[in-house]
């Protein structure tokens, strides 16, 4: 595999760890401003 797609792939893989990350602190706020 090419240097650049690895590049790129490696990238995307920590954008996706950001996005659940972020899914998954919006989901406990809402559950708290349910409390």
């Amino acid at each position: 595999m090419r240097p650049i797609l690895k590049f790129a792939g490696d990238r995307l893989q920590v954008a996706l760890m950001l996005v659940l990350l972020a899914a998954c602190s919006l989901n406990v706020m809402f559950l708290y401003a349910r409390l």
